[in-house]
């Protein structure tokens, strides 16, 4: 009987462990949700590369919870790009809209802990992570960030939170636009930058 090597790593070059936290961040329309979607992908196919530079390992399940997008537009921009990967791969990739999942509130988290115990994910993707939130407080965002943690321990499961990069604003004296502020820099294992310089998107 063959088992599969047990990858300590999900995504290659220290990008995200098991029960890892990552941050994909960037400015609004520079293109992060194609990057999460593609970062989806190549999880759920395996032996393939983020950006063509991060490599994954076996094939794993991925739970992709949309609260922007809407569930046409994803599913129409997953379907184009799954033919890029691989078309089965798709079949891996849950996906579930929630227009307002707020899991700084009982009943968000309640919701979303049945969700990640039925599909039970080795990855779940969060996008964006400023509609998690009922207000941008650091109350809420401790509570949030307390909770994501939790969910990795009690189903083994490594999240990839999707956030919008703003300049903070004077009256949020923690931000949720501001990567330091909030907690939500610290709390990040790592950080993937995706910025638009002239006609290209950057990552770091």
């Amino acid at each position: 009987i063959h088992i599969p090597k047990r990858e300590p790593f999900l995504i290659g070059n220290g990008m995200l462990r098991r029960q890892g936290r990552l941050v994909l961040y960037g400015d609004v329309g520079v293109g992060k949700s194609f990057l999460a979607m593609q970062t989806a992908l190549a999880l759920a196919k395996g032996n393939d590369k983020i950006a063509g530079y991060f490599p994954t390992f076996n094939p794993i399940r991925v739970s992709y919870i949309d609260l922007e997008v809407g569930e046409e537009e994803w599913s129409d921009r997953m379907k184009v790009m799954a033919q890029m990967f691989d078309p089965e791969a798709l079949a891996e990739v849950w996906y579930k809209y929630v227009p307002d999942g707020r899991i700084d509130t009982w009943a968000g988290q309640r919701w979303l802990r049945d969700e990640i115990g039925y599909t039970k994910p080795s990855v779940l993707i969060l996008d964006p992570l400023s509609q998690l939130l009922t207000e941008p407080e650091q109350s809420n965002i401790m509570r949030m960030l307390t909770f994501i943690n939790v969910l990795r321990q009690d189903f083994d499961v490594a999240v990839i939170l999707v956030h919008h990069s703003r300049k903070p604003k004077p009256d949020i004296p923690h931000s949720i636009n501001d990567l330091t502020g909030g907690g939500i820099g610290a709390w990040a294992e790592t950080v993937m930058y995706l910025k638009q310089q002239k006609d290209v998107s950057l990552l770091s």
